[in-house]
């Protein structure tokens, strides 16, 4: 996944009710500061981490590490000459994890000095990164081979690797309930991994999704009716993926909610 923006800037979402899934109103969202953060003009994934309130931005060569309350840059993670892509935040372990894909590496860096304390080997076009709560462990998504790299952050290596045999494989979601969520891009379809046995979940099936849009929606202030009338459409075809475990609870909202519980960055650009 490659994609290049222009702006970012930093917006607070509130947490709302679990009926908003079926609300009317528009998101909440509200821009509070711009972030400039410069060249190179090369940006993938980010994420942010609530134990330290910083966001990581994948940013050309390097890795911007962006204070998610007051906007300021902290520093950077450096020595990724192939790019970095998706990252994994151990907490607890106090680093991040972030694949360099021409070096077909996993580099894990210490959170607090950004500095690269190891380099684990992965497979080829490694791309998305999930840390999962569950089993404390870091997966890799390989995405051409279409496996998964499961690294421990205790002795920073792989303990295994997942051949999950689908075709191209994207971002990754850890449901938190010893589940991890994978995006099977080249099937359209969903499959559900088992952070305990590291193998594709054999009793969970892949969940097939449709075509996401590429629309924009309409601006709810200046015409509601167009805004409803893109909002009833895209709840027949899913901008995002709902999932569900054995027992119902959704694990990925659809693009009906506009829930949220930190701070997010919202990126504005071109792929």
């Amino acid at each position: 996944m490659s994609r290049f923006f222009a702006i970012s800037a930093v917006a607070l979402c509130v947490a709302q009710a679990p009926n908003a899934l079926a609300a009317e109103t528009p998101p909440a969202y509200h821009v509070t500061k711009t972030v400039t953060l410069g060249s190179p003009e090369r940006w993938d994934y980010l994420v942010f981490d609530p134990s330290t309130h910083d966001v990581y931005v994948s940013h050309g060569d390097r890795v911007s590490v962006v204070d998610g309350r007051t906007g300021a840059i902290v520093g950077t993670v450096d020595g990724l000459p192939g790019g970095p892509h998706g990252f994994g935040i151990s907490a607890a372990a106090g680093k991040g994890y972030t694949p360099d894909r021409e070096a077909k590496v996993a580099a894990a860096f210490d959170l607090k000095t950004l500095k690269v304390v190891k380099r684990i080997p992965v497979d080829e076009d490694a791309d998305a990164v999930a840390f999962d709560p569950a089993s404390g462990h870091v997966f890799v998504i390989d995405g051409d081979p279409s496996r998964i790299t499961v690294i421990d952050p205790r002795t920073d290596s792989a303990l295994a690797t997942i051949d999950v045999g689908i075709g191209k494989l994207e971002y990754a979601v850890a449901g938190g309930n010893g589940k991890l969520y994978v995006n099977g891009a080249e099937k359209k379809e969903i499959v559900r991994v088992d952070t305990k046995t590291n193998a594709v979940d054999a009793g969970g099936t892949t969940f097939m999704v449709s075509e996401p849009t590429d629309k924009t929606a309409p601006d709810y202030a200046t015409n509601k009716k167009a805004y409803d009338d893109f909002k009833a459409q895209a709840d027949k075809e899913p901008l995002a993926i709902k999932l569900a475990d054995s027992v119902g609870h959704v694990r990925v909202a659809t693009n009906a909610s506009h829930s949220a519980s930190s701070v997010v960055l919202l990126m504005t650009g071109r792929k």
